[in-house]
């Protein structure tokens, strides 16, 4: 994420930042800037609803408008065996890893349609074409951001939202 946001500010994108460590959302913040670009860090929150809307008004708010987005929510969760996973492992990781691309997605995308347009990339990873062993919640999410995204492009593709 944070490599994704310094080339960004490095081609003249207006940055917001957000993470789950607040530190590091103003730290990226803070290197974007230094290098020239224009950046603003917000606090995380994409598990829950009311965080999302709030932070794409943030961005909204900010620079007028939001023409791109990179969704990049992933955390590992625990490693080990399918059957040693407990729910509250299993729905940490789904909160964050899909629900909070999910939630991300619905909001730009709301604005993006009414403003005529947009790019948004959603991240994934190898896992979300592979099967790991050992990281089944993980894995499981990121194959659905890849089915996630690939419904969203057939939806939004003819509203300009590529």
């Amino acid at each position: 994420g944070r490599a994704a946001a310094l080339a960004f500010g490095a081609e003249g994108a207006r940055v917001v930042a957000s993470d789950i460590d607040p530190q590091a959302a103003a730290g990226t913040a803070e290197l974007v800037a230094v290098s020239g670009g224009a950046a603003a860090a917000f606090p995380p929150g994409v598990c829950v609803e009311q965080d999302v809307a709030a932070l794409v008004g943030f961005a909204l708010s900010r620079y007028g408008g939001l023409d791109a987005a990179l969704n990049n929510a992933g955390i590992p969760g625990i490693v080990g065996p399918l059957d040693a996973l407990d729910d509250a492992g299993w729905n940490r990781v789904q909160d964050t890893n899909l629900r909070g691309v999910w939630l991300c997605l619905k909001h730009e995308a709301r604005h993006m349609k009414a403003r005529g347009g947009g790019a948004i990339v959603n991240v994934s990873s190898v896992a979300g074409i592979v099967g790991n062993p050992g990281s089944a919640a993980y894995t499981a999410a990121k194959h659905g951001v890849v089915g996630l995204t690939r419904a969203a492009a057939g939806e939004y593709g003819a509203a300009g939202i590529r």
